[in-house]
């Protein structure tokens, strides 16, 4: 009964949020990218991902879930074996190595393999806070193709582009939308190892686009 309170909950929402100053008729076969039965538009007035049904990775689809940008962190591991480390962590002024230009504003993290061993079966999670309102999100993502091999470096992008190592993320988060400065509070985790962190400071201003 609880489950079908809070998917109501948030389907009325949506319809609200559409209804207003807007005739039925106007929302006829709006698009809906991720088939969540929650339209595009009315996704970025909510602040969930269009493209992932499941906005902050917890296993709740968005429908379900009264905090849908706001996962806890689920990752469970005690080790303290160093296996790898983090060299740069970026959230601006990203440079583009391949094509030697810059690239639009996301999150960036560059990891070096000090294990020994390859790695694989990495996790992350990461909180964005908007520091002049304190509003938060928290988001959990499976890295299941990250591959890092023995002493070797690999740099994942959260930037909803196609390619190696390029993973999705909330074109409507707080990231995106606020003009004010933001704190990242990330986690990366891979078993056998011990977690490694990073805070991330995102100057104030919004995500830029490269020219």
């Amino acid at each position: 009964m609880r489950y079908q309170i809070r998917s109501m909950s948030i389907v009325f929402t949506v319809i609200v949020i559409l209804l207003i100053g807007h005739p039925v008729s106007s929302f006829a076969g709006q698009t809906d990218s991720d088939k969540d039965g929650i339209p595009d538009m009315a996704e970025q007035v909510l602040g969930t991902n269009p493209n992932n049904p499941d906005t902050d990775g917890d296993g709740i689809g968005d429908v379900a879930d009264t905090a849908p940008v706001f996962a806890k962190n689920p990752i469970v591991n005690t080790s303290t074996q160093k296996g790898f480390k983090i060299v740069k962590a970026l959230a601006e002024n990203n440079f583009d190595p391949v094509a030697k230009k810059d690239t639009n504003d996301h999150l960036e993290i560059t990891l070096k393999n000090i294990s020994g061993a390859d790695l694989s079966g990495f996790e992350c999670y990461y909180t964005i806070r908007d520091i002049k309102t304190n509003k938060q999100e928290g988001y959990f993502v499976k890295l299941s193709t990250l591959v890092m091999k023995n002493n070797q470096s690999a740099t994942v992008h959260f930037d909803n582009k196609k390619g190696l190592n390029h993973f999705g993320e909330n074109e409507n988060s707080i990231y995106h939308r606020s003009e004010n400065a933001k704190l990242f509070k990330l986690m990366m985790s891979v078993p056998g190892y011990a977690p490694v962190t990073v805070q991330i400071k995102k100057d104030k201003g919004g995500t830029e686009e490269a020219d």
